[in-house]
């Protein structure tokens, strides 16, 4: 998948099992069309755009878990990554009686009642603003994970290394972190596939190649 390098208020994230990653865009639900109760499932997704050529775009719709659905909180954590709703966080907080700072681990969660954005942890509720440092380490829906599990994929079928390296750019410029995992079709692997610059590229940041299915 494609990462965007921008994230505009109202993107979404969500995991979807079909692909075992999380993807990014504007979510949206696919309900009943009945007046009364029924037993149906409503379906979640999350519509990709892909920016191709020419100033074209394509648009992909993943089905995702409910529960992993979380909006972008227009926030990002000391290292940049962007913060979404049901990250795990570890926070600094400043004790202003004390007069020191202490740590702690809780779920960026929304208030409804001050329509604000709060850090919910075992002992209390943390406004933002009351926050001294924040870093994700990882998501309540997946509480294992630390680390993004998206792949760095090319909507191009020739590729070379600016391309690889724009796309590596992009990839750090939204998560914070390198990709683990560069996902390529067999005639992208074709094009670069005696390119020394490359190769030098992925190795020296431990990134795993595989093919695309």
């Amino acid at each position: 998948m494609r990462i965007p390098s921008y994230i505009p208020i109202g993107y979404c994230k969500g995991w979807c099992s079909d692909t075992s990653e999380w993807v990014y865009g504007w979510h949206w639900t696919k309900t009943p069309y009945e007046c009364i109760a029924v037993n149906e499932t409503i379906h979640h997704y999350i519509r990709v755009q892909n920016n191709l050529d020419w100033g074209l775009t394509s648009q992909e719709d993943y089905e995702v878990k409910a529960e992993s659905v979380g909006y972008y909180t227009g926030l990002k954590d000391k290292e940049g990554v962007p913060i979404f709703l049901g990250n795990i966080v570890e926070i600094i907080v400043q004790d202003k009686l004390m007069n020191d700072n202490f740590k702690l681990v809780g779920v960026v969660c929304y208030e409804a009642i001050n329509c604000q954005y709060i850090v919910k942890t075992e002992k209390n509720m943390f406004n933002m603003s009351d926050i001294v440092d924040i870093k994700v380490i990882g998501d309540k829906y997946n509480p294992e994970e630390k680390v993004h599990t998206v792949n760095l994929q090319f909507r191009k079928e020739k590729i070379d290394y600016e391309d690889i390296l724009n796309g590596i750019k992009d990839y750090y410029n939204f998560f914070g972190v390198y990709p683990k995992e560069i996902a390529l079709t067999e005639q992208q692997c074709n094009s670069i596939m005696y390119d020394k610059d490359i190769g030098d590229l992925i190795k020296s940041l431990n990134i795993k190649v595989k093919n695309k299915d």
